[in-house]
């Protein structure tokens, strides 16, 4: 019988109720919210009704002789009720988010002991092997079940439904890296031949835009998370990766007017890195001039080379049939919030913010090299004289974030189309939260922003 995923974990909780919950970890109350009464107390997911129906199934659990009734019960299989009860099962189990929980931590335990589905392939695998065998990573067993289900878990030698359950548990979370290593591998050919069109149309045109650079770095990032399923195939991303780099590099050191070396990140000089660099030198970078297109592109760089490529992490492969409409509204877009402020450089965003030295009053000048902190009591080091600082100042694309949280927010004469507010999406390490901090600032009493016209 198939067993699904949340009964094998009740079926693991109930099995094992006698001991695991002697749990000083807190493990089982992290990932289930649950204690020894389980469902026999209030849970702040379901209703009293709820866990009563809940409980009346986990007693009828208790009293049958074996795990395929249990399970029977479970799937829906017996003749009868417990429906409700199912039906709060799933609620529980999507209300806590219990799957995504104890795919973290397993997948936690894989990466430490190297014995991941993604670290196994790039070791390499068995000739005529296509995904790795779970039994590689049977040495994590134990450790898994630690994890997942408290540090009482193996106190007991474990057999029958405990044992079932637990493995159970551990197989649905390898098939899970299973069905992202085929979306992958289904995507893949999409993704390189948007990735090439994209590079080909920067290298062969006349006039190169903020929006073509967008473009294909959104196809060159996508390819990189698919291409960590397919270590040996790693041709294409590496001289893509390449290209862009070069592009923007050229761009930011021609606008900044700096030493390549100072923005440029080595890199193993290999064949196809050779090619990509070769064809970012046909690129026609003139139509970059403009403050703002040099900043933003640069902040597109730090967005997709800020981590060091080929890291071995799982990567999120979105859905290629996105019903949000999301891929119309990005296509479609010529303006994603900044476009009215890109003839602005950083002196006149400053002067308009009114951030002396390119930061706000009280923002920290600068920041450790060695990463001491400056909440600590170190203030005599935080000095100018001292190599190990770097002075601070907001990036372009972060004032530029500010002032349009600024527009939007004190929007006074709304007109159709017009929506007062914004959606911050910028992705993890952009500035999201400086921008808030410093719009704060900006609207606080007193400020010039109020009285002058953005």
């Amino acid at each position: 019988m198939s067993k699904t995923l949340w009964s094998a974990v009740l079926m693991s909780l109930v099995a094992g109720r006698s001991w695991i919950f002697d749990d000083e970890s807190n493990a089982l109350k992290y990932i289930y919210g649950l204690g020894p009464e389980m469902f026999d107390v209030p849970n702040s997911h379901l209703t009293d009704k709820q866990c009563q129906s809940l409980g009346a199934m986990i007693d009828a659990l208790s009293h049958k002789g074996s795990g395929k009734e249990c399970y029977e019960i479970l799937e829906g299989k017996e003749v009868g009720g417990w429906a409700a009860g199912r039906n709060t099962l799933d609620k529980w189990f999507k209300k806590q988010k219990v799957s995504g929980l104890i795919g973290e931590w397993i997948d936690r335990v894989w990466t430490m002991l190297d014995v991941s589905p993604m670290q196994l392939i790039h070791e390499g695998l068995e000739e005529g092997e296509e995904f790795p065998n779970i039994l590689d990573a049977k040495r994590a067993k134990e450790d898994v079940i630690l994890v997942i289900l408290g540090d009482h878990a193996l106190e007991k030698n474990a057999r029958g439904d405990f044992h079932d359950a637990t493995a159970t548990i551990i197989h649905h979370a390898w098939e899970r890296h299973r069905k992202r290593f085929k979306h992958a591998e289904r995507s893949l050919p999409k993704k390189k031949l948007d990735a090439a069109v994209a590079v080909k149309a920067i290298e062969d045109a006349e006039v190169v835009t903020t929006r073509m650079m967008r473009e294909v770095t959104k196809h060159v990032k996508a390819l990189q998370q698919a291409m960590t399923w397919f270590p040996k195939q790693k041709d294409h991303i590496t001289e893509y990766e390449k290209f862009l780099k070069e592009v923007i590099i050229t761009a930011v050191v021609t606008e900044r007017k700096v030493p390549k070396e100072k923005v440029a990140v080595e890199s193993e000089d290999t064949p196809s890195r050779k090619r990509g660099a070769a064809r970012a030198q046909k690129v026609r970078i003139a139509s970059l001039a403009a403050a703002g297109d040099v900043e933003e592109i640069w902040a597109l760089y730090l967005q997709l080379f800020e981590t060091e490529l080929g890291q071995l992490e799982v990567p999120h492969v979105e859905d290629d049939e996105d019903p949000s409409g999301w891929e119309d509204w990005e296509n479609s877009s010529e303006d994603l919030g900044v476009d009215g402020w890109r003839e602005m450089d950083n002196g006149t965003l400053n002067h308009l913010l009114q951030f002396p030295g390119g930061k706000p009053m009280l923002f920290t000048e600068f920041r450790s090299k060695s990463g001491l902190c400056a909440w600590e009591d170190m203030s005599k080091k935080f000095v100018k004289e001292n190599n190990d600082m770097e002075q601070l100042s907001l990036l372009w694309h972060q004032c530029v974030g500010v002032a349009a949280i600024v527009d939007k927010i004190w929007l006074s004469n709304e007109t159709e189309g017009d929506i007062p507010g914004i959606l911050i999406t910028d992705e993890v390490g952009v500035g999201k939260t400086v921008k808030v901090q410093q719009f704060r600032w900006v609207s606080g009493p007193g400020s010039r922003l109020r009285e002058e016209e953005i």
